[in-house]
């Protein structure tokens, strides 16, 4: 009986030891989401997502790949959906991992907040499933970029006068602004003095404004309103093309309004010449009466 008894507890620790060694020579691969780029990332933006691929078995796997599965609201925007990444260590893990990037192109009418992506990652018949709602991608409400263009400096008050203009262009939308371009467009009302009439600005985040002078002559305008066309072409942060055409004005007066609306001061020199030439007159009679 005892012997029987000693036989059982041999037995059972002899497959415990078996399964132990079973279970920590079974492979084992661990994916990480590390980051997303932009994060958030908007509604019809492109989004690049790196994995760290991990293996924290004790055995070493060959002929490793790495798959991801778009779904809406992503599709692979540049690439290959499987990437082989090779031979994957027992043990490699931390600074030894295998980093794995993709980027995805997200529908411009993706949910707000957060969004599944899949992944699977398999070695031969063996395969690690990550579809349970293990990596996700916060996606924002698209804005569309909102610029404002207006004169904030300008110092020409009469037709058939040079002078400068200062334009101001202002970005009041949540979206930023690239690759902004700002061309004056001809007008009877006015002659380019400026040695061009194109303008690259570049960049304009959103709450932020940049400025740009022309010099110009403004012609004999016939209702005392200078207008100034525009062009502007721009892209928005998914790369959308934007042309927006405003037509500039602004106000110059007769020399009668202008001294009206005190906009200009009065000339005293007519007065000062004629007091003059009064005072001369009469020195000259008081020294001939003199005389």
């Amino acid at each position: 009986m005892k012997k029987l008894i000693v036989l059982m507890i041999l037995a059972s620790m002899l497959l415990t030891f078996v399964c132990i060694t079973t279970v920590s020579a079974a492979p084992h691969i661990t994916a990480t989401l590390l980051n997303q780029d932009p994060d958030p990332v908007e509604q019809g933006d492109v989004v690049e997502v790196r994995f760290k691929i991990e293996n924290d078995g004790s055995e070493t796997l060959e002929n490793v790949e790495v798959e991801i599965l778009p779904k809406y609201p992503f599709s692979l925007y540049t690439g290959e959906a499987l990437q082989p990444i090779g031979k994957l260590r027992s043990g490699q893990t931390g600074a030894d991992a295998i980093i794995v990037d993709y980027k995805l192109k997200v529908d411009s009418s993706a949910i707000d907040g957060d969004n599944e992506i899949e992944l699977i990652v398999r070695s031969g018949a063996v395969e690690f499933s990550y579809t349970q709602n293990q990596f996700m991608v916060e996606v924002k409400e698209y804005h569309a970029p909102d610029i404002r263009v207006y004169i904030i400096e300008n110092n020409i008050l009469q037709s058939n006068t040079k002078g400068t203009i200062t334009l101001e262009l202002a970005n009041v939308g949540l979206g930023d602004v690239k690759f902004l371009q700002m061309t004056l467009l001809p007008s009877e009302d006015y002659h380019l003095i400026s040695s061009s009439d194109y303008i690259y600005l570049g960049s304009i985040d959103s709450d932020d404004t940049d400025s740009e002078d022309f010099d110009i002559f403004v012609t004999n305008v016939k209702d005392g309103i200078v207008s100034i066309p525009i062009k502007l072409e721009y892209q928005d942060t998914n790369e959308k093309p934007y042309v927006k055409n405003i037509d500039l004005q602004f106000n110059v007066y007769t020399p009668e309004e202008l001294s009206k609306y005190g906009l200009k001061e009065k000339s005293y020199t007519l007065i000062i010449i004629i007091i003059l030439l009064l005072a001369i007159i009469v020195y000259l009679f008081w020294k001939k009466k003199r005389n």
